[in-house]
């Protein structure tokens, strides 16, 4: 082998060893749900606005333009599709229940449906319906349709806890 074939080599084998691959992602590393960008928010100016991607089941949050935060969100099922367009919100409750959506007890306090909707699922006697917890409700329809911390099937969007929250104290 030539000297100047030599070097070649070694210089290819050098510039391999010096860029070390990059290593895996972690499969059991948790994915981020939320981020809420604390200087972005406190500086920018303006109106607040939702952005949602259905397809993505993501809310990016915006002040005056500028994105502050943005957190994956429960979105729509078949039963309960997530409508499109504008809104605004309607109503702010830090602590409300689902007259609606949540779970069916029987007489003894043991759970006989744990996706219940009220008017269409039957209550044992003596039982009762226990509807979902949906902390920092912020209606957007008329109709019941909101952004919450919880469980409640068809009051979508459910969103960060860390948004929410924060969310919520802004005003929208």
């Amino acid at each position: 082998m030539s000297k100047l074939c030599l070097l070649a080599v070694m210089a290819l084998v050098s510039s391999r060893a010096a860029t070390p691959p990059t290593p895996p992602e972690d499969p059991n590393k948790p994915k981020l749900l939320f981020e809420w960008h604390e200087a972005a928010a406190g500086a920018a100016k303006g109106p607040v606005s939702v952005k949602i991607v259905i397809d993505q089941q993501k809310a990016t949050i915006y002040r005056g333009g500028q994105e502050i935060a943005w957190t994956m969100v429960a979105l729509s099922t078949t039963n309960h599709p997530t409508p499109t367009g504008r809104f605004t919100v309607k109503e702010k409750k830090v602590d409300k229940n689902s007259n609606l959506y949540g779970k069916i007890d029987d007489k003894d306090g043991k759970v006989v449906n744990n996706d219940a909707k009220m008017g269409a699922d039957e209550i044992p006697e003596g039982g009762c319906f226990d509807g979902c917890q949906m902390t920092f409700w912020m209606r957007i329809t008329n109709d019941g349709l909101g952004m919450h911390i919880g469980c409640a099937p068809g009051s979508r969007p459910r969103m960060a806890v860390g948004v929410a929250t924060r969310l919520y104290q802004t005003h929208l």
